[in-house]
């Protein structure tokens, strides 16, 4: 039975979409946002420096110069100005700091929302 969501109900339990189940634009949608989250996290879009990009880390990203508060809201403040059709394509509707401790790592914690709230509009 389908949802809303593109999840499955089977045997009464729900069955989470996997990334394999995403169409091609969506697949990659989750790649820039993921991307986005490692740079923040690390400082490259990979994740690391062995698969570091040219002109990475950037200045406002490079975790040898800046805390991870620092790069957290540095990237609030990049995406704040994407266009707003950009924006709306990676289905960022709002990108705002939340008050509240942060967590601990953005990539462990992300489904929180507390460091960076991106929400659909």
């Amino acid at each position: 039975m389908g949802l809303p969501g593109g999840r499955v109900l089977m045997g009464g339990k729900q069955q989470t979409v996997r990334f394999e189940d995403l169409d091609e634009e969506d697949q990659w949608r989750a790649r820039i946002r993921l991307a986005h989250v490692l740079e923040t996290e690390t400082g490259y879009r990979s994740g690391s420096v062995f698969w570091a990009e040219e002109g990475e880390p950037r200045p406002q990203f490079d975790s040898a110069c800046t805390t991870l508060t620092q790069r957290r809201e540095a990237k609030v403040a990049e995406l704040a100005a994407l266009p707003s059709e950009d924006a709306k394509f990676l289905g960022l509707g709002q990108v705002g700091e939340v008050p509240g401790p942060a967590p601990l790592s953005l990539t462990a914690r992300h489904a929180d929302h507390r460091e960076l709230l991106v929400t659909s509009p």
